[in-house]
This record gives structure tokens, C-alpha cells and sequence, in this order.
């Protein structure tokens, strides 16, 4: 992975599959950090962390990747507040007269909240200082899209429309209703904007849900619990437990939590279970929200490193 890491379309990450076999990591045109690829980005500073930075080449292959991420991934999205939140979405990668140009797919995952914390981390591990604010936008546009939605919980997956990086990002209901009807596709052409957002039940800003669900998943929470830790900024605490509250209330049932096919039914309804429970419930999601409300003490960031599934594994420190 390292050897070829800037041999790629995108220099600086890998494409979303890979070839193992024949050892080939640099041919591929979609770049994401969320479904499928996520824990390849995520072990290059908890590995540094593991093994008490004493191989260079974790902290290198995580900055090559960070800084590419930062040019083609990471996003800010057109909101009526203007919240200056960021979303990592998704690239593709194409061949134009002989120069690879890269084109943003603006689908955010509530898988790759997890983002989030993990800069937050390497911030501290690698003294990039800087990256601090990067990982609070991104934690923050988590946090914030939860509490856009009518039950307070993100979707699996969402769009929404991206900023230029040279504007300042200010809300435009013409501009989102235009990008939403080309989301929507020509199935939908003869219908208004006005009937597509009421099908849709999208909020303003959201241009399409392709997933609905909610599966109990942990990696936004662990991202406000880590960012907390490196900050100490008490709102996150208070966005913790209004996640915990709107997610037991709407996946609670007679024998345990459960996912849901749809968190965008209107907030008097009671979103349908699938009566499906992952092991991560248990073994990650309610294990941050446990520790966001603990004393620091409790598995010590500086002591231990967590790996994807949530285990706390001692830091060797040199």
C-alpha cells in the first residue's frame, strides 16, 4: 500500500477495490473513506499509536492520505443556516484528453462519521495542530445532520449539494431545488420541486436519501466522544445525549434495540423495526455513549487506542 500509494488516480489514496492477489492497490477510478475502505484509513495513526511511532511509514501513508482526502473528499454543504459543517463524500475518477480529473460525488455516510475522531487523534499524535478544526467540522456537520432529520438520527446515506470552495456558501433555495430534480433523475422530470421534496420527505438541503435506514450504527457518536476527549467542549456532551434519547426512543422494543427501515417518517410516527440487532449496538455504539459520560480516567486516550470494533488495546509508549 505504501509503495504504491502515490501511483494512484487520486495520489495519495487508494481506490475503493483493490487487487491483492496480483498486489496491485493503484488501479481503480472511485475514492472514498467510508463503506469498504474505511478501516485502511483508520489503522495508519492508530497503528503510529500501537507501536509508539516507531515506523515512520503509518504516520506518512496517513498524511499523504489526509491531505489528499482534504482536496477531493471533504465538502461543505449548502445549508439554510450556512452551518460551516464539513461532509466526506466520495470521488470518481475519469480520463479527459490525456488528464485524470476527479469529480466529487457529494453522498455523505453515517458510517464515515468516524472520521471525525480519527483526525482528532492523529491531530494530537501527529502535533498537526491545524487538523483539530478539521475534525470538529466534521464531527459537527454529523451532529448537525442528526438533528436535521424528524426523529433526531441520521440515514445510511444521504446528498447533498456542495459548496464551491471559492464562495462563501450561502443558502440558495433556487440552487438546491435544481440540483435535487437532477438527483431525482428523468424519472421524475414532470414533477415539480415542491412534490419531489414532499415524496422524498427531504429536508431542506438534502437533494436525496438513497438509504433511510438507521442500523444502530456507532461511528458517529465515537467521533463526539473522541473529539470531546481532545477538546473538552461540553456541547458535545449535550448532542450525545439528545443522540441517545431520539435513538432509544425510536429503536426500543419489547426485548432490546432495533434498526429501522426509515428515520425521515414524520416525527409522530414510530419508524418501522427491521428486528435486526448488530453485535456493534452492544460492543461499540452504546459503549461510547457509556464513556462520553465517564471520567476521562475511564480507558484514557492516552493509554489506549481503540480499534474499529471498539476494543481498547494498551498503547506502547516510548
Amino acid at each position: 500500500m505504501a509503495a504504491q500509494q502515490n501511483s494512484t488516480a487520486i495520489p495519495g489514496l487508494w481506490p475503493l477495490v483493490v487487487d491483492a492477489r496480483n498486489i496491485v492497490f493503484n488501479s481503480g477510478s472511485t475514492f472514498t473513506l467510508g463503506a469498504m475502505a474505511d478501516s485502511a484509513y483508520e489503522y495508519l495513526p492508530k497503528m503510529s499509536a500501537l507501536i509508539g511511532g516507531q515506523l515512520d511509514v503509518y504516520q506518512t501513508m496517513y498524511e499523504l492520505a489526509i491531505e489528499a482526502a482534504l482536496t477531493h473528499i471533504l465538502f461543505r454543504p449548502m445549508t439554510t443556516t450556512n452551518e460551516d459543517i464539513l461532509i466526506a463524500g466520495q470521488a470518481h475518477t475519469k480520463n479527459q484528453e490525456g488528464l485524470i480529473i476527479s469529480e466529487l460525488e457529494p453522498q455523505g455516510q453515517h458510517l464515515v462519521c468516524f472520521l471525525g475522531g480519527l483526525i482528532a487523534i492523529a491531530s494530537k499524535l501527529f502535533h498537526r495542530s491545524e487538523d483539530i478544526e478539521v475534525a470538529a467540522k466534521l464531527v459537527d456537520g454529523c451532529v448537525w445532520t442528526y438533528k436535521t432529520f424528524p426523529h433526531g438520527i441520521m440515514p445510511e446515506t444521504f446528498m447533498m449539494r456542495p459548496c464551491a470552495r471559492d464562495d462563501n456558501c450561502q443558502w440558495d433555495d433556487a440552487t438546491w431545488k435544481k440540483e435535487m430534480k437532477m438527483r431525482a433523475g428523468d424519472n421524475k422530470k414532470d414533477m415539480t420541486a415542491e412534490d419531489i421534496i414532499t415524496e422524498g420527505r427531504l429536508p431542506e438541503g438534502f437533494t436525496g436519501i438513497p438509504d433511510r435506514r438507521y442500523i444502530l450504527r456507532p461511528e458517529a457518536i465515537e467521533s463526539v466522544f473522541v473529539l470531546y476527549r481532545a477538546t473538552g467542549r461540553q456541547d458535545l456532551v449535550e448532542s450525545a445525549w439528545e443522540m441517545f434519547e431520539a435513538i432509544n426512543k425510536s429503536t426500543t422494543t419489547q426485548l432490546a434495540n432495533s434498526a429501522v427501515w426509515d428515520i425521515t417518517v414524520p416525527a409522530d410516527q414510530t419508524p418501522r423495526p427491521l428486528d435486526s440487532m448488530e453485535s456493534f449496538w452492544m460492543g461499540e455504539t452504546l459503549k461510547y455513549f457509556y464513556l462520553i459520560f465517564s471520567e476521562p480516567e475511564l480507558v484514557d486516550l492516552d493509554e489506549f487506542v481503540f480499534n474499529t470494533e471498539a476494543h481498547p488495546l494498551r498503547r506502547l509508549v516510548g
